[in-house]
Parts: C-alpha cells; structure tokens; sequence
C-alpha cells in the first residue's frame, strides 16, 4: 500500500489532539451546564459554527433532564445517567460504553445503531424504546467479540419493557433477569447466553432470533413467546402458573401448619412458581417459602409476611401497602415499582430475625 502523505497524517493527528482537548472528563453536570453542552451537540449536528460535538468520559449527570434531546453520534463513555429523564431522546449511532442507565426513564428514546457493550439499565422504564441494531455485548474493556469473561454484557435486571425494540441487536449474554417484557421486539437478535431468569415474557417476537443457552430458568412466559423459542436450545425451567383453586387449598393448609405450630397442615412452598397478578390480599404467608417466585403485579396489600422467605422472587409491581414484613428475606428480590406504604418491618417479637433486603421508598419501622 502506498504511504500516506506527511500532510494527511498531520491533519489526522491534529484531529484526534483537537478532540482529547474537546473531551469532558470526571465533572459533576448540573441542569444549567448539561443545557449549555447539549445546545452546543444540537449546532453540531445541524452543522453550524459554533457547534461542538459532546464527548463525555467518566462524568456524573445523575438525576437531570435530558428529555427529547438529539444526541446522535455524541460520546458518553463510563458516564453516571442514573434516575435521568430521557423521554425522547435520541442516541442514533452514539458511543454509550460502559454507562450507567439505572432506573431512568426512557420511554420512546432511541439507541438505534449505539454502542451500548458494557451499560447498565437496571430497573429502568425503556417503554416504546428503540434499541434496534444496537450492540450490547460485553464490555469494551476486554478486547473481545462478545467473549471472556473481565467483562458484563449490558444489564436490564428488573426493567420494565413494553414495545421496546430489540431487532438485529448484539444480545448475548445479557442481563434481563426479573425485568417485565411485554410486546419486545427481538427478531433477527442475537441472545445466546442470554438471562430471562424470573422474567415476565408477553407477546415476545422471537423470530430468527439466536437462542442457544439462552436461561429461561423461573420465567413467566406466555404461550406465544413460548412457542417461538426452541426448547432444544433453551436451557431451565420456566415458572409454573398455580391455579386459584389449587393455591386457596395451600393457603387452608399452611394456615393450618401455623396454627398447629407444625403438627398438621402443611407449610407452604411455592418457590419458582408462577403467580404474576394473584389476588393475595390479607393472605397468611407467615414462614412460607416463596424463594424465586413470579408475584409480578401481585396484590399483597395487608398480607401477613412475617418471616417469609421472598430471596430472589420477582416483586416487581406488587402492591405490599400495610403488610406485616417482620422478620422477612427480600434478599435479592426483584422489587421496581414496589408499592409499599405503611408495612411494618424490623425485628419479628420473640424471634431474633429482622427485615432484610427490603428497598421501598416509604416504610414504618415497628
């Protein structure tokens, strides 16, 4: 090949120090700030003057408001957008590695094309949110195609999806464990190693997706989505649904094991089991074992938890207001949207267990 030219060089090398210089690193944005940079992408895209192309690394715009923004093609490496109002905003083909998303708001935005390996979206709203072609995989840092393992690939633990879109998008390996799917996009994707664990599947488009090892371990999943993915390659068991009749029995039964302090009845179990919108209303779940199982949307509003094992169940959505929660394990339990007003938590009396693992954003301690 022939060499290029000492001019050509310069020039590219100019290029690159010129955008070094232009690259914000390690600040705290506030609203005022983040406008003043935003203003300056916008004439940059609309090839102005005094537009600036917004290159961030490692910056901290927790909190702030960036609905219906244009940041196509902008740079927002390592960068904190967690508890963020992304509404609208549009990321076409921009460079997000390794950011943090958590629990934002971004209905209706757009990664199209983004390089997202690495990024977080935990417990994040991403309804109607447009993710197609985008690359997810693991994380930049390690230098490989999707493999190793120094890296995460992204993360939607918890999240709550409705129409997102996920065609022809780089999955594998990534994280949405308890998050609620309802209506996704995924045709033509690519999910191997993919985790659904504890998830909520709903009208799921599965078609031509790549799904081997792909864990479905817990999921609720309906009969749409189910028929779309290969149980061949699919690995774990999905959750169970119980019937109303079968779980008023079980409930007569366990009420009747507390009562008996154990000599009759029978302790309830319903550990991976399916029961995403049930009615549980001032039910007597007192030591019941409830570990890894789908209570999304449940209603459990004055329900007596005391001691109960919820580790790992998915109680994204569940109306808890007023239950007794002493003495509970909500370890590692999925809880976006909780609603939990006035639920008595702390240590159960004459048992030295307490509360652990519960996250609402109002509780009354007993």
């Amino acid at each position: 090949m022939p060499e290029e030219a000492p001019e050509n060089r310069r020039v590219i090398m100019t290029k690159q120090q010129n955008d070094q210089r232009r690259i914000l690193k390690g600040k705290k944005l506030d609203q005022r700030n983040l406008q003043r940079l935003l203003d300056a992408h916008r004439n940059f895209i609309l090839k102005r003057k005094d537009g600036v192309k917004l290159m961030l690394d490692d910056c901290d715009l927790s909190g702030l408001s960036l609905d219906h923004s244009d940041l196509s093609d902008a740079m927002l490496v390592r960068c904190n957008l967690s508890r963020c109002s992304l509404r609208g905003t549009r990321f076409l083909g921009a460079i997000l590695n390794g950011s943090n998303f958590d629990e934002s708001d971004v209905t209706g935005a757009v990664f199209e094309k983004a390089d997202l390996r690495g990024s977080s979206f935990l417990d994040a709203n991403l309804t109607s949110a447009n993710l197609e072609q985008a690359d997810l995989r693991r994380d930049f840092t390690t230098g490989a195609e999707g493999g190793g393992d120094a890296g995460a690939s992204g993360r939607f633990r918890g999240a709550r999806m409705e129409k997102t879109k996920f065609a022809h998008s780089k999955l594998k390996g990534v994280d949405m464990a308890g998050a609620s799917l309802n209506g996704v996009d995924f045709s033509g994707a690519d999910l191997r190693d993919a985790s659904f664990a504890g998830a909520r599947l709903e009208a799921t488009v599965l078609a031509g997706a790549k799904m081997s090892g792909a864990n479905m371990n817990g999921a609720a999943v309906d009969e749409m989505t189910m028929g779309q993915a290969n149980s061949l390659v699919v690995a774990g068991e999905v959750a169970k649904p119980v019937k109303p009749n079968e779980l008023k029995a079980q409930l007569t039964d366990h009420v009747t094991w507390i009562m008996t302090l154990g000599k009759q009845g029978r302790r309830l179990d319903l550990t991976g089991k399916n029961l995403a919108g049930a009615d549980l209303r001032r039910a007597n779940l007192a030591a019941a074992i409830v570990r890894g199982a789908m209570l999304n949307g449940a209603d459990l509003r004055g329900a007596h938890l005391m001691a109960t094992d919820l580790r790992d169940a998915n109680l994204s959505d569940v109306k808890l207001s007023g239950a007794d929660l002493r003495g509970a394990d909500l370890n590692g339990a999925h809880q976006r949207g909780l609603v939990a007003e006035n639920c008595l938590v702390g240590q159960l009396p004459g048992v030295a267990v307490e509360t652990k693992g519960f996250r609402p954003h109002k509780q009354t301690a007993a």
